[in-house]
Order: C-alpha cells, then structure tokens, then sequence
C-alpha cells in the first residue's frame, strides 16, 4: 500500500469529493466540505482514515492536503463564477497544523489559487488542538488574521477541554455526528446539546450539528438555532 499511495499522492489520483452544508433556515446548500477518497486498483475503496495516517507516517501528508486544498479551490471558485454562493471547509492534519511555516505557507498558496479567504473554513480536530497547542494557536492565530475562519472539528468525540475554545480563533463548532445521531428523542442528548448551544452563542461561534440524519434531529437543531 506505502508504494501504491506514493504514486497516488505524486500523480494526484487521490479524489476530491464534497458534502454538503445546509443553511438550517433556508434549507438551501451553503458551503461544501472537501474530503480525500482513494481507490485502489486491487484493494478498491481505502478508508481515509487508513491513507491519510499512512501519508503521515510517509511524510506524504503535505503534498496531500495540498492537493486536496488546490482541487478544491479550483472546484468551488468554478461553481461561485457560476452564481453558486459556496464557502469551503477543508481538513487540516495535525502535523501540518503544528508545523513550523504553516500559516505563511498555505496563505501563499491561497493567494496563488485567488480564493476568496473569507470563503474559506480550516477545520481542526480536538485531537489536533491538544497537540503542539503553543504552535497549531501560533498559526491559526495568523490564519484567522488573514481572515480565513478556523471550526473546531468532531467536537464532543472524546475528552473535552473547554478550555481551548477561549485559546483558538475559531468561528465555528462542529458537533460529532455520535452525539447529533442522539438528540431529538434522547432527553439527556438533547440537554447536552442545548448546553453546547449556549456556549458557542456567548463564545459568538456558528454551531454545526454533523450528520443529521432524521427529522427529529432536523426539528431540534432548528429548536435550538443551530446554524447548519
């Protein structure tokens, strides 16, 4: 798989594909998040998870989430000429996210491609945030100053440190599909997130509810004026 994927980062055959961000009140397709999808000739579909660790552990992850940022740009800027009124959410890797350089270099590459800062959201996970948090603020500090948003990812995963939501830059918080799959019919789900609500609206930040699925979910998050 290492050589396989060496050759699929270095020839970009790593597919972009994109989901959907619905504005809650409107019902109306808002932004896109790009993900990587990879498939393999012989093994077929490789799970993210297992190609973005392995081009970490290659050192292939930058030229990865180049790739990814670039075809993504390109993709969006096409459909916003076109009237579409489309922000974009890319990942970032931890690695990266703590890298010497980091925010100088990605805000070089975005004013090469012309793509609208204001339009664009990195998101970072919790884990990501935890880790090397004097440098991944540094950078994002500077992101966040060149006015590109910065969302907290899969929040509510894991162990939650509150503490770093006063410590980083971020615009927006996006709550883990494990815990919006409960709300609507969970009475103690539904608390938790009312509470995840008031926090992001006195810390001015725009609520994500990930992979709302039913209508009930649907019902709660327009209750508790989530944001998408």
């Amino acid at each position: 798989v290492a050589g396989s994927l060496r050759r699929a980062v270095h020839d970009c055959e790593i597919v972009v594909s994109y989901q959907p961000h619905l504005g809650l009140e409107t019902g109306r397709i808002v932004g896109v998040e790009a993900l990587s999808r990879w498939v393999h000739p012989v093994l077929g579909e490789i799970s993210p998870q297992v190609f973005i660790s392995k081009a970490e552990q290659l050192g292939l992850i930058k030229q990865l989430d180049l790739h990814v940022l670039s075809t993504a740009c390109r993709d969006i800027q096409n459909l916003n000429r076109s009237g579409a009124d489309l922000h974009l959410s890319v990942n970032v890797s931890p690695l990266e996210a703590g890298r010497q350089n980091y925010s100088a270099e990605l805000l070089e590459h975005v004013t090469k491609l012309r793509f609208a800062r204001n339009r664009l959201i990195l998101e970072l996970t919790e884990n990501a945030v935890m880790e090397n948090s004097e440098s991944v603020s540094a950078n994002f500090r500077a992101l966040a100053d060149a006015g590109i948003k910065v969302a907290i990812d899969d929040f509510g995963s894991g162990y939650s440190n509150l503490s770093y939501l006063t410590r980083f830059p971020f615009a927006y918080l996006k709550v883990d599909r494990s815990l919006t799959a409960k709300v609507g019919n969970d009475k103690k789900a539904n608390a938790v997130m009312a509470g995840i609500r008031q926090i992001s609206s006195h810390l001015n930040l725009k609520l994500v509810l990930e992979g709302i699925e039913t209508d009930a979910q649907l019902e709660f998050a327009r209750h508790i004026r989530a944001d998408h």
